[in-house]
């Protein structure tokens, strides 16, 4: 987390003194990485990661949410470690921030819509450290890819919006891209519960990302499927039930 040296008030000012990072933001770095036309290195992203996620497990203990967590509100220290900074729209704990507090001059969604949850785009209040897990993974698709994801509400109204990172960048693991993935599930259920899971599955000795569980196509899902596989589904239905009508004879 970024260090708050001194807090200076004159008139109707109030300055903070915090520590100079000297390396710019992610923002910065992702720009390098475009005008050279190759992303972020994977091995450099992860190092990042390890610091994001150390600032949030701290802000998170005390039952601090970011909520505007994206690449230009990261930036480098001296040694290129990341570090989390901007908390002037955190949640504090017990609900809102003195932000939300002021009312008619606050935005009605805080946060910055690539990175923001769906759940955030509804209730700016009473958040849980999940959503800063989709903005932790927002941010590292556009470190991984060199473009900003699809917002959440697109991503609702079209699954298929969001290109996966591998076929940008061929280059990240199948789990660096499955964690990240998953970090960026639409409901909350659907993400890890909390910044250290998410740590784990990404960096951890043993990847902790759950298998997927199957369940059965309802009809309105079914209706919904590619034509190919509505087709495949159909076959296999008639085949059961003329299995079922041969057997009953």
């Amino acid at each position: 987390l970024v260090r708050v040296h001194d807090f200076i008030e004159q008139s109707d000012l109030a300055l903070l003194e915090m520590e100079f990072a000297p390396g710019g933001s992610l923002t910065d770095l992702i720009e390098a990485a475009r005008l050279d036309g190759q992303p972020v290195p994977l091995e450099r992203c992860l190092a990042v990661a390890r610091d994001i996620a150390a600032g949030l497990a701290k802000l998170h203990a005390f039952d601090i949410v970011h909520r505007d967590l994206k690449p230009s509100n990261i930036l480098l220290d001296a040694d290129s470690r990341a570090i989390v900074s901007d908390l002037g729209l955190a949640q504090m704990p017990g609900g809102p921030s003195e932000r939300s507090i002021l009312g008619e001059d606050a935005p009605r969604h805080p946060g910055t819509l690539a990175y923001m949850s769906p759940e955030q785009r509804v209730e700016r209040d009473h958040l849980l450290p999940s959503t800063d897990v989709y903005a932790f993974g927002a941010t590292l698709y556009h470190l991984l890819t060199n473009q900003a994801p699809a917002d959440a509400r697109e991503r609702f109204l079209n699954p298929q919006c969001l290109t996966p990172i591998r076929q940008i960048n061929p280059d990240v693991s199948m789990r660096s891209e499955r964690a990240i993935l998953w970090a960026m599930g639409i409901h909350p259920d659907d993400r890890p519960e909390s910044v250290e899971r998410f740590r784990q599955s990404l960096l951890g000795d043993t990847p902790t990302i759950p298998r997927p569980v199957s369940k059965a196509l309802t009809v309105g899902e079914l209706l919904r499927l590619e034509p190919e596989r509505a087709l495949l589904w159909s076959a296999v239905g008639v085949s059961l039930v003329t299995l079922v009508i041969t057997l009953a004879r």
